[in-house]
C-alpha cells in the first residue's frame, strides 16, 4: 500500500530488526529494496543486522539521498546526471564565461568589478566563479523555492542584499530554465506521478534509515513519493517526550540580553520558556531541527522506545535523555532522585591533541577492555 511510515526508537538496533522484518515481507520478492543511508559504514552495519536476523542480505540497495533522487530525477523526467548543465564544475565554467559582460552590465556587480581588478590571467575570476556555483549548487538543495521565484522575475523582498544573486541564475536560466533539480523538484512536488508501468524504474518500497539530517527538500520529494509507493522513515530519536521547543543555557542567556536590565535575571519559567533536559538542548540542536521537520509530516508514527535501567554512568545519561530529565534541576517537588551508580568506566573523556592521538587512545582502551 502506498504511502508514508515514520518509525522512532532510542535504540538503533530495535530499527535496524523492525526494518528486516518488514523485508521478510515483501511486496514482490523480485524487486530490489532500496534503503537510503548517510555513510558506507552505516550500509555495512546495517546489512549485517539484517543478515544476523533473517539469515540473509541480498537485493538491497543502499544509495546516498542524492544519489537516490538523481536516480528518481532520471526514472521520471529523462535526467542524466553526467550531463547536467548545472553540475558545480560546468557551472563553474557557465559563470565565468558570462561574469565579464554581467558585471558590465549591471550595478549590482560594482563590488565585484572592484575586486576582479587586475586579474589579467583570470584567477580571480575562476576562484570567483567556483564559490558562486558551490553557493547556487546548495540553493538548490536548500532554496529551490527562492530560485524559481527568481527565474520568474520575482524578488524575494524587502530582503534582497545581493541582487546580483539573482541576476546571474536569471542569465544561466534564460535558455533552459527546466534541466535543473529545483525545477524536477517542483514538478515532482506539484506535479502527479506515473503510477505501474508509466515509470518502470520507480521502486515498489524505499527505506530511509539512520539518517541524521535532510533539507526540507529530501523530505518533500519522500512525501510526494508516497503518494504512489511505500516509504518507511527509521529514526532514532534520544527522547521520547516532545523536545522540539526545550532552550539550552546559551538561548536562555541570548533571550535575558535582549530583555529589559531588571528582568535579565528572571526565571526561565516566566518567560515560558520550555526546559527539559541541557545536555539534549545544547547538543541536540541539529537534530532538533531534523525532528521538527519530522513531526510536520503527515503520517503515522510508530514508537518503539525501550526503557533504559540507570545502573551505570552512560545508561543514567540516556535514562535522563529518553525521559528529558534535566538532572539537579529544582521542580516544585524537590530535586530528582539521584541515580545510585558506582563509578565506572561507562563515560570517559579523553583530551587529545589530533586524530592520530585519538586512534592511539582508543587502541589502548581496547587492549585494556581485552
Amino acid at each position: 500500500m502506498p504511502g508514508l511510515t515514520l518509525y522512532t526508537s532510542n535504540r538503533l538496533e530495535v530499527l535496524a530488526l523492525e526494518l528486516a522484518d518488514r523485508l521478510r515481507r515483501p511486496d514482490d520478492p523480485l524487486q530490489t529494496d532500496i534503503i537510503i543511508v548517510q555513510s558506507r559504514g552505516m550500509e555495512r552495519w546495517l546489512s549485517l543486522a539484517i543478515a544476523r536476523r533473517n539469515g540473509i542480505a541480498a537485493n538491497c540497495q543502499f544509495p546516498f539521498p542524492q544519489a537516490f533522487i538523481d536516480k528518481l530525477f532520471a526514472d521520471l523526467f529523462d535526467y542524466n546526471p553526467a550531463e547536467d548543465p548545472f553540475e558545480t564544475g560546468v557551472l563553474t565554467f557557465m559563470i565565468m564565461r558570462d561574469l565579464p559582460a554581467l558585471v558590465a552590465d549591471y550595478p549590482a556587480f560594482d563590488d565585484l568589478r572592484t575586486y576582479l581588478q587586475n586579474d589579467s590571467r583570470g584567477v580571480k575570476r575562476y576562484q570567483l566563479a567556483a564559490e558562486m556555483a558551490d553557493l547556487l549548487d546548495q540553493y538548490l538543495i536548500f532554496r529551490p523555492d527562492m530560485l524559481l521565484a527568481w527565474e520568474r522575475d520575482r524578488r524575494p523582498g524587502r530582503d534582497d542584499p545581493f541582487p546580483w544573486q539573482r541576476i546571474l541564475w536569471k542569465a544561466l536560466t534564460s535558455k533552459d530554465t527546466s534541466r535543473h533539480r529545483a525545477a524536477f523538484w517542483r514538478d515532482l512536488v506539484t506535479g502527479e506521478i506515473p503510477k505501474d508501468g508509466a515509470a518502470p524504474g520507480l521502486p515498489g518500497h524505499v527505506s530511509l534509515f539512520g539518517v541524521s539530517y535532510l533539507p526540507p527538500y529530501y523530505l518533500q520529494v519522500l512525501e510526494s513519493l508516497a503518494r504512489v509507493i511505500t516509504i518507511d522513515i527509521y529514526q532514532l530519536n534520544p527522547c521520547r517526550e516532545y523536545w522540539a521547543d526545550i532552550a539550552s543555557d546559551r538561548e536562555m542567556d541570548r533571550i535575558r540580553r535582549r530583555l529589559p536590565e531588571n528582568d535579565r535575571s528572571a526565571d526561565p519559567r516566566s518567560l515560558h520558556l520550555e526546559i527539559g533536559n541541557r545536555l539534549l538542548a545544547s547538543m541536540g540542536g541539529h537534530g532538533r531541527a531534523f525532528h521538527t521537520l519530522l513531526a510536520d509530516l503527515d503520517c503515522p508514527i510508530e514508537e518503539r522506545f525501550e526503557d533504559v535501567i540507570p545502573d551505570t554512568l552512560l545508561k543514567a545519561v540516556q535514562h535522563d535523555l529518553l525521559n528529558l530529565i534535566d538532572r539537579g534541576a529544582k521542580k516544585e517537588d524537590g530535586d530528582f532522585p539521584a541515580v545510585d551508580t558506582v563509578p565506572d568506566l561507562s563515560i570517559q573523556v579523553h583530551a587529545c591533541h589530533g586524530p592520530m592521538r585519538e586512534i592511539e587512545v582508543l587502541h589502548d582502551q581496547l587492549l585494556a577492555l581485552l
